[in-house]
């Protein structure tokens, strides 16, 4: 049998670990479409806010297709990607 899923889930909370940190689900949602069954599109954007600095943190956000996916970070310190 095929399995055929479609439309969208929304993430309205939850934590995820990179790299030793846990980054909080800020907005988040998967959506299945039924020429690409299994394979959503992805909108993800969590932050890891950096202990001992205040307003500072780290975000992380993927987006795209989940076969072919772009992750890309961003910190409040620094632009720096080497750095994050």
């Amino acid at each position: 049998p095929d399995l055929t899923l479609t439309g969208n889930a929304v993430l309205r909370s939850g934590t995820f670990e990179v790299f030793g940190k846990r980054f909080r689900v800020t907005r988040g949602s998967f959506l299945f479409l039924e020429e690409a069954p299994l394979d959503p599109v992805i909108d993800l954007v969590a932050t890891y806010p950096i202990p001992g600095r205040s307003n500072a943190s780290i975000s992380i956000e993927v987006g795209g297709q989940l076969s072919d996916m772009q992750i890309s970070f961003t910190s409040t310190e620094t632009n720096d990607v080497g750095q994050i």
